[in-house]
This record gives structure tokens, sequence and C-alpha cells, in this order.
């Protein structure tokens, strides 16, 4: 039976999934001081070794790795006094992370490059030196490239990511993406073609429409013109003047279904009104 306080400090080592070597030493140096058999803590650390193992992801194994060298740098400066050692130190596990950043495989489900991405992401926001931050950029646009690689034949879950990428300022990705440039490219011209369409049959409706209202709005003011004011001359701008005004109002009105109509079909499409100007 361990003791309450070592039991503690064995599930707080253990509740991001893992238990790394650096925290596995500090825990045996923490039973020795509280006298508890060794061996006993060393079988209830090779569960918890176990059970992570077998279910440990890449990007568990990399945050894992992560976790451990962070915990070494600290370890480490603690010894070191002379500034120029410590500048030397910090440079080595700059490098040693960068190194392990770099050579992160892509998992190859869904699911696991999902979680890669979006950890990468917030990485980049939280990373304090530039070079990290570029470094995990590159890791959310190969993540960001590889799932729409692997969504080829899910062109709404693609669609979703791209716009993702937008709302978030990452049209870099977008750019930088061969699958997701054909894409848009597509739903661009889809989008195209299916407002010509529906230009053709509201304009066909609504000249119609718009012929009907003008006739009315002439004939009705002519004849009022002819049965009072036809006496008068200068009344015969009237009419006119109110056809004109009409026949303006209804050429607005006109545009603006067009420009509404257009912007909803792009956006059926998932495409915004930058995407709407690049087309035209």
């Amino acid at each position: 039976m361990l003791p309450r306080e070592l039991e503690l400090l064995i599930k707080i080592a253990a509740s991001d999934g893992v238990i790394t070597p650096a925290e596995k030493e500090d825990l045996l140096k923490k039973a020795a001081s509280l006298g508890v058999d060794i061996d006993e803590v060393e079988k209830v650390l090779a569960t918890y070794e176990k059970s992570t193992n077998e279910t440990e992801s890449p990007l568990q194994t990399l945050q894992n790795q992560l976790k451990e060298l962070a915990q070494q740098q600290s370890t480490a400066l603690l010894t070191i006094v002379n500034k120029e050692e410590r500048r030397k130190c910090e440079y080595a596990f700059i490098e040693e992370k960068s190194s392990l950043i770099d050579s992160f495989i892509l998992p190859e489900t869904e699911k696991e490059l999902r979680e890669a991405y979006k950890y990468f992401l917030k990485q980049e926001t939280l990373a304090k030196e530039g070079r990290y931050r570029n470094e995990w950029r590159q890791k959310s646009l190969e993540c960001f490239a590889e799932l729409l690689e692997l969504l080829e034949d899910n062109l709404d879950a693609c669609l979703a990511l791209i716009s993702d990428a937008k709302e978030k300022g990452n049209e870099e990705f977008i750019t930088k993406t061969p699958r997701a440039r054909q894409i848009l490219k597509a739903e661009r011209e889809k989008a195209k073609q299916e407002f010509q369409a529906a230009r053709i049959e509201f304009l066909f409706k609504g000249w119609r429409r718009i012929l009907a209202i003008v006739t009315i709005a002439i004939s009705t003011p002519v004849g009022i013109y002819l049965k009072f004011y036809n006496e008068k001359e200068e009344v015969i701008m009237l009419p006119i003047l109110f056809c004109a005004v009409i026949f303006m109002f209804l050429f607005m009105n006109c545009i603006s279904s067009l420009d509404s109509m257009e912007e909803n079909i792009y956006k059926k499409h998932n495409l915004s009104k930058k995407d709407m100007d690049n087309n035209k």
C-alpha cells in the first residue's frame, strides 16, 4: 500500500496520459525519501507506462518529448551559473526542440490529423520565439494539406476546412496548397455557372413584370393628361418624368436583387466576397 502523498503525485504525473522518464525518476526519489518499497512503486509505474504506451498517438509522443525536454532544460540550467554557458545550453535546447518539431511525422487517420492541426495552430499562437512560430506554422500547413488529401472524397469537409482557415486568417495555407486552390477554382466556376443560369431566369421573368408595370405607369398619367390637361402642352413632361422615376426604381431594384442572388449562391458554395470579386 503506497502512502497517500505518493499516490497523489503519481496521479498528477499520469494526468496528461503518460509518465515520462524524468517524472518516473522524481517519483522514485520521492518514494525512497518516504521509505516506500521501490519494487512496489516500480510495479505501479509500469502499469501506467503500459497503458499509455499502448494508446500513445504520434502527437502524444511529441508532447511527451517536448515536456521531458523542458524538464531537462530546467534541471540543466539550475546547475549553470556562467552566462555564456547558460546561453550555449539554452541554444542547444532550442536546437533540440526545433529538431523534434521538424521530425514529427504526420498521423495517418483523420481524427489524429485534425488534433495535430489544432495543436500546431495553438502552439504557433503561444510561441514566444519567432523561430518556433515559423516551425509550428509550417507543421500546421503540412497538416492542412494532408487533411485535404485525406478528405479527397468529402468535398463538404474540404470546403469547411478551407472556410475555417479563412476565418482564422490563415489564407496563406490556401495559396500554398495546390489542392485548396483547385477546390476553390472548381467551386467558383460552379457558382459562376449557377448564377448565370439564375440571372437569365430572373431577367426573363423580371422584365415581363417590369414591362407590365411600365405600361401601366405610362398609360395612367397619359390618360389623365389627355382627359384633363390636353390644352396645356407643358404638362406633357409630368407623365414622362413619372415613367422615368418608375423605371429607375425598377432598374435599381433589379440590380440589388441580382447582387443579393449572387452573394447567396457564393455563400452556398462556401465562397467569400473576395472570391466573388476574383471571379469577375
